[in-house]
């Protein structure tokens, strides 16, 4: 188990080496010029020049790239481009409330979808179960854009119950709390309707094998069967895509805090884009890259918690 972890880190870290390097590279190869961008259509080319040695961009694209990986392992994450600020503190600021809004939607996922999908596979072709494969159906079909609008339209300005526009006051836990409800809402109704239609496929494969057949045949109860022998086995397809889940609820969060006028580390990443701060931009992205890279990691070391019969060595 230990050199398993191990062997994951090293891959992990290799994987985030070669991430980085392909995006510092790409985000200085194209044909856009952060200095020209900065300055506007009607800066001198002298200004221009300036700026690019201000911003070492006159040096070989190697050069700039050892520079910026001795600065990161100082833990020096650079300057902003345009407004000159620390990316660090600029990133600390909005990062808690794309935390918030993920941890929220992947909790509202897994509590409101297993629960309908274990009951669809318990009663399989039954109205419920229809019922369940229709909703989750439109949960899937709908993006994620116009679910926001959709709650937006009906909980906040049709019945004026809930605030749609900024993150809450950093100090305020209820304001917080309710300005996370319609996004963390818009964010897990896919997740949930994804979850449920995946626990009910794998509920059902599980509840066709010959040790259910064994265990209903010995008298045990069927809460027993269900909850310790067939739930249980029917978890790894659920891990392994709760993974890929998580991963595809981070892209989402760019647009849902769009939607909603949210800070957060998506909206940060487009404001980048649109101002032409690669400083930011190239940050951000590794900072996704490396979430998605610890999320797979953390899925593949719960395998062995869930099914014991599964042993790295």
């Amino acid at each position: 188990m230990r050199n398993h972890i191990l062997g994951s880190l090293i891959r992990s870290i290799i994987t985030m080496l070669i991430v980085m390097t392909i995006v510092f590279v790409l985000l200085r190869s194209g044909p856009l010029d952060p200095a020209r961008y900065i300055l506007g259509d009607y800066a001198t080319a002298e200004t221009i020049k300036n700026l690019r040695e201000q911003m070492k961009l006159d040096r070989p694209i190697y050069v700039q790239y050892l520079y910026f990986l001795e600065r990161l392992m100082h833990g020096d994450l650079g300057r902003s481009f345009i407004n000159k600020q620390p990316v660090l503190s600029q990133l600390t600021s909005v990062l808690p409330y794309t935390m918030e809004l993920v941890i929220a939607g992947v909790i509202l996922g897994i509590l409101m979808g297993v629960p309908p999908g274990i009951v669809a596979a318990l009663r399989p072709n039954s109205i419920f179960d229809h019922l369940i494969r229709l909703l989750t159906l439109v949960g899937i079909s709908v993006p994620i854009f116009v679910s926001g609008i959709f709650l937006i339209s009906i909980f906040s300005l049709k019945w004026d119950l809930l605030p749609i526009i900024g993150g809450g006051a950093s100090g305020d836990l209820k304001n917080r709390i309710l300005m996370l409800i319609l996004p963390a809402f818009s964010c897990g109704i896919w997740m949930l309707a994804s979850i449920a239609r995946l626990t009910r496929a794998s509920l059902l494969e599980v509840l066709k094998k010959d040790y259910i057949v064994t265990a209903r045949s010995k008298g045990l109860r069927e809460r027993i069967v269900i909850l310790k022998h067939a739930l249980r086995n029917s978890l790894l397809p659920l891990i392994t895509s709760l993974g890929i889940y998580i991963n595809i609820l981070l892209g989402s969060a760019v647009l849902t805090e769009i939607v909603f006028t949210r800070p957060g580390i998506g909206r940060l990443i487009v404001e980048s884009i649109i101002s032409g701060d690669f400083q930011m931009v190239q940050i951000l992205i590794m900072l996704y890259a490396g979430t998605v890279v610890m999320v797979n990691l953390l899925v593949d070391l719960t395998y062995s918690l869930v099914d014991p019969r599964i042993a790295y060595k």
